[in-house]
């Protein structure tokens, strides 16, 4: 089972840490239920799983990293267009690797241990944020790994503490 760490910024103060884990929580929340459409990235209208995990990390962050370049169905579960689509999302975003524990907001790549199509996910507080097929909601820490999926990789945004900057 996988296991989420409290958020723990370098140069944060617990209260500072905690104004970052609210605002992350906010933006999540407002993003459950939004239904699945492959190709969209409009909160309360459509998204897919990559797109969905872009929109959240632009809305706390303040960019607009549209992913317009894309096939319509970009999403990681076209498997010819999966390596394409997790190298356009990365460069939008100043990430590095997370090889230890997770934190809340940390992005997970799954995927088929056999290669090919996978799935983008955000960690939440103790559960997991996706857009499945029908619409985004949370998830206990062991969906990835139920059937043939896998946790691939996982990658950390660096300068987390701007999320707190921008208003909701």
């Amino acid at each position: 089972m996988l296991t989420i760490e409290p958020l723990n910024i370098e140069g944060l103060d617990v209260q500072g840490n905690q104004a970052v884990l609210d605002r992350l929580t906010s933006v999540l929340s407002g993003w459950e239920g939004t239904r699945y459409l492959a190709g969209c990235q409009a909160k309360g209208v459509g998204v897919d799983c990559v797109r969905f995990v872009s929109g959240v990390l632009d809305e706390l962050q303040g960019s607009d990293t549209k992913l317009e370049r894309l096939p319509q169905d970009s999403s990681f579960h076209a498997k010819d267009k999966c390596f394409a689509a997790l190298r356009t999302f990365l460069t939008g975003y100043e990430h590095e690797v997370v090889e230890g524990p997770l934190q809340p907001g940390d992005v997970i790549v799954a995927g088929p241990r056999g290669g090919g199509p996978g799935h983008a996910l955000i960690t939440g507080t103790n559960c997991l944020w996706h857009c499945d097929s029908k619409s985004v909601t949370r998830t206990g820490l062991t969906f990835p790994l139920a059937g043939s999926y896998y946790f691939k990789k996982s990658f950390r945004l660096m300068n987390r503490e701007r999320w707190i900057e921008w208003p909701s």
